[in-house]
């Protein structure tokens, strides 16, 4: 359905923009298309507006507007205004009365449609840099947050290993001290384990230990009880006084005097065959 060909009106208090001083002869057109998708009926309202065209297409300017919302299952009206190509120097945007309300109708001309392709292009590539640097700025925020999180794992490990050597130092320095304090000072690690294995393999099972002091090449040992702590006889064991415990007594255990089995030299064992038919191993120094 179209409407007759009425010359236009300008809604009240809105001029027309024009470059040229001349009041251009707008022409409007209103019609309806049947129902269909809202790009479909775009479409085809865009071709009703060029073959319903009052003049041939080369000299005129078409500008086409939907009068309502578009709803599925119903017909779409619009409206298309019609100006005369040589009318338009540039741009010219008027507004009109149509149906009794006023609808904006903008007319470019042709020659200038270079220029607003050269302007669009340059938008675009404005916009393809900004995106570009926004990706850059991300991915640089994104590594230098890696880089970051590596640095803050790499202190932590740092202080984790220097607060556990702190920890160590001060188990050696409470352990050097404790030694020290029994008496231990100038005496090898070697002879210190020596003295505390015979200790815990000759004590009697029913005995008490105290305390461990050494004095020299001597070791003295506090037990709970008047009894000789230790069962073997490979040292020399004598009472030395009483502690300061109440039924507390000192035994001075004398330097070994015979080689400790527990450090002696390790066996090299001959795989080769005995002359009798048996394996046999022979000690080393």
């Amino acid at each position: 359905m179209t409407s007759d060909w009425p010359i236009a009106r300008r809604a009240a208090k809105t001029p027309m923009t024009n470059t040229d001083s001349r009041d251009p002869e707008t022409l409007l057109r209103v019609f309806q298309m049947p129902a269909a998708p809202p790009w479909d009926q775009q479409r085809a309202a865009w071709l009703n507006a060029r073959h319903g065209s009052p003049l041939p297409i080369p000299e005129v300017i078409i500008d086409l507007r939907r009068l309502d919302p578009w709803r599925p299952g119903r017909a779409g009206r619009f409206a298309a205004a019609y100006v005369r190509r040589a009318d338009v120097v540039s741009e010219l945007s008027v507004t009109l009365d149509v149906e009794e309300r006023p609808r904006t109708f903008l007319f470019r001309s042709p020659a200038t449609e270079p220029a607003r392709r050269r302007q669009r292009l340059i938008d675009l590539t404005l916009s393809a840099l900004l995106v570009l640097g926004l990706s850059a700025m991300g991915s640089w925020a994104f590594i230098q947050r890696g880089e970051n999180v590596r640095a803050l794992e790499q202190a932590e490990r740092s202080a984790r290993l220097s607060l556990a050597m702190r920890h160590t130092a001060l188990r050696q320095t409470r352990m050097v001290n404790l030694l020290a304090s029994a008496g231990a000072e100038g005496r090898t690690g070697r002879q210190l384990v020596a003295d505390l294995v015979w200790v815990a393999t000759a004590k009697q099972p029913n005995v008490r230990l105290r305390a461990i002091h050494w004095q020299g090449g001597e070791m003295d040992v506090s037990a709970q009880g008047p009894v000789t702590p230790f069962a073997q006889a490979d040292r020399d064991v004598a009472p030395a006084g009483s502690g300061g415990r109440a039924g507390e007594s000192v035994w001075r255990v004398k330097r070994l005097t015979i080689a400790d089995p527990l450090f002696r030299p390790p066996s090299i064992v001959s795989n080769r065959p005995h002359p009798g038919g048996s394996l046999a191993g022979s000690g080393a120094p």
